[in-house]
């Protein structure tokens, strides 16, 4: 029997077969040519490295080729092959993945959501048809993740305007909680529309509120001044300043009382000063105009806020106490000059 040439295929030679009945020919014929696919598929990855798709494809054609005409041998290193170049395939697409993620987050980052679309679904690249899927898949990811961020900026805005609005309305800042109202509905705060016209609502309701709260105290205290005015009006006509002065004292404290006692302290000097007129007039008679009219009185001693004085009549003299309440406004008038 004549032997052929042999082929080292995976390592192991085979021998050529003599010639064989024409069934056993064509399987040999078939045998022979997968075995020179495969080694046309190693040559070219040789010449061409950069083209690991093409040599996936080459190989994964000559395992079924193999697998066909029962060449397990060749099928075996065939599907070796493809093994090898599918996982170089992933690891380029990885890296392109990662490249390409980088790039896109950072246009998220800096509010362009579309050219990060781009650079992920319209990349153009080497491995453009494998990482397609993936692309997608990191697109949605990436839009869901900026979506998420941004509804929890609107939420942390309009909290934070929430708080400032509240603060501005307890502390009775009323113009700016109403510009910051304003704010929040023309959408200078962040927030979906719905959610910043509601915050704007409850926040002008509050203001509203508190609005009629403070109109309320305002009526109160001003009923309030009137009555301390009208008592210590009272005190003051029937000539008692100290009187007044601690009526005045006992109001609640404020603008209106601190005036009302600086009034006071003037009516109180001005009385003392009509009193200490009348010391001059000690141990003599003087004519004295009293709402009564005028009559002439000898006057005795000033003590505190009342003027001692003795007037002699038929039944003989009598002593009694004026005030300045007495007076006519002439005769304190002409006592001040």
């Amino acid at each position: 029997t004549a032997v052929g040439v042999t082929l080292k295929l995976g390592g192991r030679p085979t021998p050529t077969p003599p010639p064989q009945p024409p069934a056993q020919v064509g399987e040999e014929t078939a045998r022979k040519k997968v075995e020179d696919l495969f080694r046309f598929a190693l040559g070219r990855t040789r010449l061409n490295p950069a083209e690991p798709q093409l040599h996936l494809d080459t190989f994964e054609a000559v395992r079924k080729e193999a697998e066909a005409c029962g060449h397990i041998e060749v099928a075996r290193l065939a599907a070796e092959q493809v093994a090898k170049f599918r996982d170089t395939i992933d690891h380029e697409v990885n890296v392109i993945l990662d490249s390409l993620r980088n790039r896109a987050e950072e246009q998220a980052a800096e509010g362009n959501l579309t050219g990060a679309q781009m650079i992920l679904l319209g990349y153009e690249g080497p491995f453009r048809r494998e990482s397609e899927t993936r692309r997608a898949e990191l697109w949605k990811t990436l839009e869901a993740a900026v979506s998420e961020r941004q509804r929890h900026e609107q939420e942390a805005a309009l909290a934070t305007a929430r708080e400032q609005g509240r603060d501005l309305i307890r502390e009775g800042r009323f113009d700016e909680a109403e510009r910051l109202i304003a704010d929040v509905r023309r959408g200078g705060r962040q927030g979906a529309e719905l959610a910043r016209t509601n915050l704007a609502g409850e926040l002008a309701d509050a203001l509203a509120d508190a609005r009629k709260q403070v109109e309320a105290r305002e009526r109160r205290a001003a009923a309030e001044l009137e009555a301390l005015v009208a008592g210590v009006a009272d005190r003051v006509l029937a000539g008692d300043i100290h009187a007044a002065e601690a009526a005045a004292a006992a109001a609640p404290p404020g603008p209106a009382r601190d005036d009302l006692l600086l009034e006071l302290r003037r009516v109180a000097q001005t009385g003392s000063t009509i009193l200490n007129s009348f010391a001059d007039d000690i141990g003599h008679e003087v004519e004295l105009w009293l709402l009564e009219g005028p009559k002439t009185y000898r006057i005795e001693e000033v003590r505190d806020a009342d003027i001692v004085a003795a007037r002699a009549q038929r039944e003989g003299t009598v002593t009694l106490s004026l005030r300045l309440s007495h007076l006519t406004p002439g005769e304190q008038v002409r006592r001040l000059v």
